[in-house]
């Protein structure tokens, strides 16, 4: 299955999963709900053991995004967020200093993650880079702070020493 094959599938699972929770039938509902956590109970299970059994491919498999995606849905995921948000950073970071700017990460507490963004405000694509390699981040706070003019002079600089 290709990448974007899978992201469809993904959106297709929240769909359903959102129309199952909005069925009448309070019983129906408990059963689909109950089948799908039984599922997914099943399948975290399965990924724990292959990690278990080939743990010197792990580095491998969590290098494949859809893998990882697979990992983290289970929270399998064998690296830490802060890990994870450095490499979204990484990722991004030849597109951001194309734009002029530069990305740094300040903190991770309590699931929130907070990036100071040097350079143009492009907070969007911050936070979908580390969505996308930490999504159990309960929040992701951009700082970006203004820019000073070119032509600005501090003025420490017009006072005479």
């Amino acid at each position: 299955m290709e990448e974007r094959e899978f992201q469809a599938r993904v959106r297709q699972i929240d769909s359903l999963v959102e129309k199952l929770q909005g069925l009448r039938d309070a019983n129906a509902r408990a059963i689909a709900i109950e089948l799908v956590r039984a599922i997914l109970d099943v399948h975290a299970a399965g990924l724990a053991r292959v990690l278990e059994v080939g743990a010197e491919v792990a580095p491998a498999l969590v290098a494949d995004d859809m893998i990882a995606s697979l990992l983290l849905l289970h929270g399998l995921h064998p690296a830490p967020m802060e890990e994870r948000v450095m490499q979204a950073l990484e990722r991004i970071g030849p597109h951001l200093r194309r734009r002029g700017a530069t990305a740094h990460l300040i903190s991770i507490s309590e699931g929130v993650v907070r990036i100071r963004v040097d350079g143009a405000p492009l907070t969007e694509i911050v936070e979908e880079a580390v969505y996308g390699l930490a999504p159990e981040a309960a929040q992701v706070i951009v700082e970006c702070p203004a820019a000073m003019p070119d032509d600005f002079v501090p003025i420490s600089s017009l006072v005479a020493r």
